[in-house]
C-alpha cells in the first residue's frame, strides 16, 4: 500500500499546485474537473481496473483499512 501511495504523492502535490494557483472560480472548477471529474486525472487511477481489481470485494481489506486510516488521520473520526 505505501508503495502506491508513494506513487500518487506527486499527483497530490501537482494537483494541490493547480488548485492554489487558479487565478479564478471558473479555473478552479475546470482544474477540479480535471483531477476529480469523471474523466479526471485521480477519478481514472482510482478505478478499480486501472488498479488491477476486477470488482469492489477483490481490493484486498489493507487497501480499505489504509484508506480509512488516512481519512481519519486527515479529518477525523466518521460520525453517526
Amino acid at each position: 500500500m505505501a508503495g502506491f501511495l508513494d506513487e500518487i504523492e506527486p499527483l497530490k502535490q501537482t494537483a494541490l499546485a493547480e488548485l492554489k494557483n487558479a487565478p479564478d472560480l471558473a479555473a478552479l472548477e475546470q482544474t477540479k474537473g480535471a483531477w476529480i471529474g469523471p474523466n479526471g486525472k485521480f477519478t481514472a487511477l482510482m478505478s478499480l481496473p486501472a488498479a488491477g481489481f476486477s470488482s469492489f470485494e477483490s481490493v484486498p481489506s489493507c487497501y480499505h483499512d489504509a484508506a480509512a486510516n488516512r481519512r481519519r488521520d486527515r479529518v477525523g473520526p466518521a460520525t453517526g
